[in-house]
């Protein structure tokens, strides 16, 4: 009800098609990117898609909204990529487990010291970003 309209009104303006346009070259870009690599794939085998476009989504998104460009295609194994992985697998086993989401259980585990270090790398790149555009 009016809950939608005002986050609507507040989210319309981000979606426009003038603002969208700006992000296009970025978009373009990293969509050479994932087709060249799905060309080198293409050889007949099954491949479980998800984790190559979440790459190039994640590129997208990088780019568009916080103007760093992380190359996550090229560079799956950098610290921030592995650290997004890591944080997304721990977030659905907690979501699948329901004793891990309790946070004085989960806290006790080797998970938690995982995640830990996972957010340090996420939060020093945010950081990162937030500084120089001081």
């Amino acid at each position: 009800g009016q809950r939608w309209k005002s986050h609507r009104k507040f989210l319309t303006p981000a979606f426009h098609f003038n603002i969208l346009q700006n992000f296009l070259p970025v978009f373009c870009k990293n969509q050479r990117v994932l087709t060249e690599k799905l060309k080198k794939m293409a050889d007949g085998r099954n491949v479980d898609l998800f984790p190559i476009v979440a790459l190039a989504a994640l590129d997208n998104v990088t780019e568009s909204i916080m103007g760093v460009c992380v190359d996550a295609q090229k560079h799956s194994k950098s610290d921030y990529v592995q650290s997004i992985d890591e944080l997304s697998r721990i977030v659905s086993m907690r979501m699948q487990i329901p004793i891990l989401g309790e946070d004085p259980i989960f806290n006790l585990l080797p998970y938690k010291t995982r995640q830990d270090k996972a957010l340090k790398i996420l939060h020093g790149q945010t950081n990162k970003v937030i500084n120089a555009r001081r």
